[in-house]
């Protein structure tokens, strides 16, 4: 996915004891501060979905296992919502805040990032001051 190397890998069958969703991402094209950060945000919300989330420096692996294959597929949906939704969030993660308010955002469904938005217009009216 553009500058990103991303691995997602599925047994969904109906056994769960084979069933698992594997997740690798890495790299963007900013800043290794702010793509650490956005792999903050990425493990966050990989664990909030009961993960199993390893994050070191700018590369985030995540494992779910043995489960029925109706929650493998629920996993995989909001997997492909996550690439889609933090495609190229790593340029809007300025501070050691954002990954957290941007995994909020996610799980509130707002995916325009509307809070973020007003929280960071918030922040620089308040600098200006």
């Amino acid at each position: 996915m553009d500058f990103h190397f991303t691995m997602v890998d599925s047994v969904c069958s109906i056994d769960p004891r084979e069933n698992y969703v594997k997740f690798r991402f890495k790299g963007g094209g900013t800043s290794m501060k702010q793509r650490h950060r956005r792999a903050l945000a990425i493990g966050e919300i990989l664990e909030r979905s009961d993960f199993f989330t390893d994050v070191k420096a700018d590369l985030v692996n995540a494992v779910f296992e043995f489960a029925p294959a109706e929650i493998i597929e629920e996993k995989l949906v909001m997997v492909g919502r996550l690439l889609g939704f933090t495609r190229l969030i790593d340029a809007a993660m300025i501070n050691d805040e954002t990954p957290y308010l941007v995994a909020d955002a996610f799980y509130e469904g707002d995916y325009e990032l509307k809070k973020l938005v007003k929280y960071l217009a918030e922040k620089k009216e308040k600098a200006k001051s």
